[in-house]
C-alpha cells in the first residue's frame, strides 16, 4: 500500500504563495458553485503561517455554513442566487413573480452592480430616489425596499454581509390613494344594466357578496348550498423559463419558452385547471370564509346552475365559458368595463365592487362587525386568529343571515 504524503494538500485547498507585487502571502480555497463556474476564496496575510491560519478558518466556515462570502459578489449576483435557491421555494407563485419583476426592473438597474460588501444605506436611498424619479409611487419604492430587505436578511444569515443596510434605512411611506367606488345607487344601475348580460348572475354576485374576483371565478357548484364557501380562488399563475441559464431559449417571456414551467412553494395548496389557470387557497385567514346565501342571490345562482346543465362543465364551476373552460380574469375585467359603460356609471376597478357591497350593507343597517366578516376584511384577523374558520362562520351565521335578508329587502329580484 502506498504511503500517504503528509505534506499533500487536501482537496479544495490551494497552495500558499507569495505575491510578487507586494510580498504578501496568499492562500485559496475552492467554494461550491451554483452555476458550474469556478469560485475561490483567497485570503491574504503578511506571513506564510498567517495565510495558512486564515485558510484553515475559511475551511471551517465553509463546513459550518455551506458557503462563505467572496468580495467579488455583486448584489445582482446574490439576488439571482437568493431568488432561485431560497425565495422561489418559499413564496406563492404570484408573489414570486412580483419579487422577480421588482428585482429585474428596479433593484438591479439601480444598485445591482454594487458589491454586496460595499452596500450602504445611501445605496438604498438611491434605489428609492431612482424609482420615484421615474414617476413611480412611494408605495412601489416601499415594495422594492421590503424585497431588498428580505434578500439581505438571508445574505446576513449566510455570512455574506455583516449588516442588513435596508434595515438601517426607513422604507418610503405608502402613498395616499383616493378611493373610487360605486355608491349604492350606482350599484343598482349596474344590476339593471346587467339584465340581459350572459354574465348577469356573476355581476349580481360581485355586488351582493363582496367576494374578490378570483373567489367568484373559482367558485364550484358543490360549494353553493344555503351558503357560499370561498375556500378556493382562481388565479392565473405566470410561467417561468425552464431552459438552462447557460443555453437560454432567447425568448423574452417565460410563457413562450419551449421548456416553460411553473414553480411554487411546497406548501402551496392548488389544483391545476387548464393552462396557467389554477385553483388556490386564499393567502390570508380572513379570506377563507363562508357566507349565507339568501334571496334574491339564491334564485339567481340556482338559475345559473340550471343553465350549466346544458353545457360542458368539466371543472364544475358556477361560471365558465361556453366550452366549459374557466373564465380568464382578464376577460372578466374587460366584460366589467363594458357593463359600466352601458350602465353609465363611473369607471371603477372590478375589485372595488367590494366597496359597493359594503356601502349597500351599511345602508341596510348591518353592523360594521358583521360587514367585515362578510367581505373578509383582514383588520379583524388578529382578533379572530385563535378561532377556527368553521367556528367563526357558525358563530356569526344568524347575524350574517339577518344582514343578507336586510340587504335583500332593498333589491328587486330578477324574473325567472
Amino acid at each position: 500500500m502506498a504511503a500517504t504524503n503528509p505534506n499533500r494538500r487536501t482537496k479544495g485547498e490551494g497552495a500558499v504563495y507569495q505575491r510578487a507585487s507586494d510580498g504578501m502571502y496568499c492562500a485559496s480555497i475552492e467554494l461550491p458553485s451554483p452555476d458550474g463556474r469556478r469560485r475561490r476564496k483567497v485570503v491574504v496575510s503578511k506571513t506564510e503561517n498567517g495565510a495558512k491560519e486564515k485558510q484553515k478558518k475559511a475551511k471551517r466556515d465553509l463546513i459550518v455554513n455551506g458557503d462563505i462570502f467572496t468580495n467579488g459578489q455583486t448584489l445582482e449576483t446574490w439576488l439571482r442566487v437568493w431568488f432561485r435557491d431560497i425565495a422561489i421555494k418559499k413564496l406563492r407563485p404570484r408573489t414570486a413573480s412580483t419579487y422577480e419583476s421588482y428585482m429585474k426592473n428596479h433593484i438591479v438597474p439601480s444598485i445591482g452592480k454594487v458589491r454586496l460588501d460595499k452596500l450602504t444605506p445611501a445605496h438604498v436611498r438611491k434605489l428609492h430616489n431612482d424609482m420615484t424619479n421615474k414617476g413611480l409611487s412611494s408605495t412601489s419604492a416601499g415594495q422594492a425596499h421590503r424585497i431588498l430587505a428580505v434578500a439581505l436578511k438571508y445574505a446576513e444569515q449566510d455570512g455574506r454581509v455583516t449588516r442588513n443596510v435596508a434595515n438601517l434605512t426607513d422604507a418610503p411611506r405608502k402613498a395616499a390613494t383616493a378611493l373610487v367606488a360605486l355608491d349604492s345607487g350606482e350599484g343598482m344601475r349596474v344590476l339593471e344594466a346587467a339584465a340581459d348580460d350572459p354574465l348577469a348572475s356573476l355581476w349580481w354576485a360581485v355586488l351582493l357578496t363582496g367576494a374578490r374576483q378570483g373567489e367568484l371565478l373559482g367558485l364550484t357548484q358543490d360549494r353553493v348550498t344555503d351558503s357560499i364557501d370561498f375556500a378556493w380562488q382562481l388565479q392565473r399563475i405566470p410561467w417561468r423559463h425552464g431552459c438552462d441559464t447557460e443555453t437560454p431559449c432567447e425568448r423574452k417571456r417565460g410563457t413562450d419558452c419551449p421548456q416553460r414551467k411553473i414553480t411554487y412553494a411546497a406548501n402551496w395548496e392548488h389544483t391545476r385547471l387548464e393552462g396557467g389557470l389554477y385553483l388556490s387557497r386564499p393567502k390570508s385567514e380572513s379570506g377563507w370564509r363562508i357566507i349565507p346565501l339568501v334571496e334574491p342571490l339564491k334564485s339567481v345562482l340556482e338559475l345559473q346552475m340550471q343553465a350549466n346543465e346544458s353545457k360542458p362543465n368539466p371543472h364544475n364551476l358556477v361560471w365558465s365559458n361556453a366550452d366549459g373552460s374557466p373564465i380568464d380574469p382578464r376577460a372578466e375585467t374587460e366584460a366589467w368595463d363594458s357593463l359600466l359603460k352601458r350602465a353609465q356609471v363611473p369607471d371603477v376597478r372590478l375589485h372595488d365592487g367590494r366597496h359597493t357591497t359594503v356601502d349597500l350593507l351599511f345602508e341596510a343597517g348591518v353592523p360594521e362587525q358583521i360587514i367585515m366578516d362578510i367581505v373578509g376584511h383582514s383588520s379583524l384577523a388578529m382578533t379572530h386568529k385563535y378561532r377556527s374558520k368553521k367556528a367563526k362562520a357558525l358563530a356569526n351565521r344568524p347575524q350574517m343571515t339577518a344582514a343578507f335578508h336586510q340587504l335583500a329587502k332593498m333589491i328587486t329580484p330578477p324574473s325567472k
